[in-house]
């Protein structure tokens, strides 16, 4: 479970309230509870990740390069500075690496 403030994902759990989550090699992708991507943690470099928004497109992924206003509300990280929002995704991304449960970290 990873709990960003308020918001609950699970994962791959499309019952938990606000979405699911599903970890990839290089990052997390984001989902609304009806199965539609809308973000994406960035882990190229594993000490320096961040969030942008995601969608699907013709069957595949496609990333921007930042977070919108509609994907900070949905990931619970809205009115936070750039470097609360950095702290947060590496807090996640070290948690899921090393199996700790998230919400004890965010």
């Amino acid at each position: 479970m990873i709990l960003i403030r308020s918001k609950k994902f699970g994962k791959g759990e499309k019952s938990v309230i606000d979405g699911y989550y599903k970890r990839m090699e290089r990052g997390i992708k984001f989902f609304m509870p009806n199965g539609d991507l809308f973000a994406y943690l960035c882990a190229n470099d594993p000490w320096y990740c961040f969030f942008v928004n995601a969608f699907m497109f013709d069957g595949e992924t496609h990333y921007q390069f930042s977070t919108g206003s509609a994907t900070e509300a949905r990931l619970g990280i809205e009115g936070m500075g750039y470097g609360e929002k950095i702290d947060i995704a590496n807090a996640i991304w070290k948690a899921a690496n090393l199996n700790m449960p998230v919400s004890s970290i965010v």
